[in-house]
């Protein structure tokens, strides 16, 4: 099962079925490549840039956007239904970071080596603007959370709202610099 949403970059829609990621014409539909996804469950929608399409489907994987040669795959991280997110903070190289079932990873986007893990867990994606990410976590003591950049370290965190919802993969939003979150009702 999957309930992705696609990515139109540069004429084309990059798109996860239940067992391929496909790249596709946007002007007539064509098939353009199709790639078999690396494990069964649900995918997220495909993250494409620096010329590959990022996804999770059990685990993190990297496709070569032009051509859908599979890139690489992780090994030791579990992927959930959230979304992988494109970081680049202030004077630091980029991440690709993915809201796991059981915490917050930052991966190389060149290679998928683990650079860092920190405190999260859930379905909800990642955001990120400037030197500052957002979780939406379903760990107590997490919640709703903000990160800040640390170079050559995992993010620190800023602070954190907790509170027990019955839904916990809304993803926030950041605008103006300010964190919106809708999570259902509370109790």
């Amino acid at each position: 099962r999957s309930s992705a949403t696609p990515a139109v970059v540069n004429g084309r829609v990059y798109a996860l079925g239940s067992t391929h990621v496909y790249a596709v014409n946007a002007a007539d539909g064509k098939v353009i490549w199709k790639s078999p996804l690396i494990g069964k469950g649900p995918g997220s929608s495909p993250l494409v840039a620096d010329g590959k399409v990022f996804v999770t489907s059990s685990r993190v994987a990297a496709y070569n956007a032009e051509t859908g040669e599979k890139l690489w795959e992780t090994k030791d991280v579990r992927a959930g239904d959230g979304s992988p997110t494109w970081w680049v903070p202030t004077g630091g190289k980029p991440h690709v970071v993915v809201n796991t079932p059981n915490n917050l990873v930052g991966l190389d986007p060149a290679t998928g080596e683990k650079l860092w893990e920190a405190e999260g867990g859930s379905q909800s994606t990642p955001v990120a603007s400037g030197d500052y990410l957002v979780i939406y976590s379903s760990k107590e003591g997490v919640g709703l959370r903000a990160y800040q950049y640390q170079a050559g370290a995992a993010p620190k965190a800023l602070w954190s709202n907790y509170w027990l919802t019955r839904r916990y993969s809304g993803t926030p939003i950041i605008h103006n610099g300010l964190v919106y979150a809708m999570c259902g009702e509370k109790h």
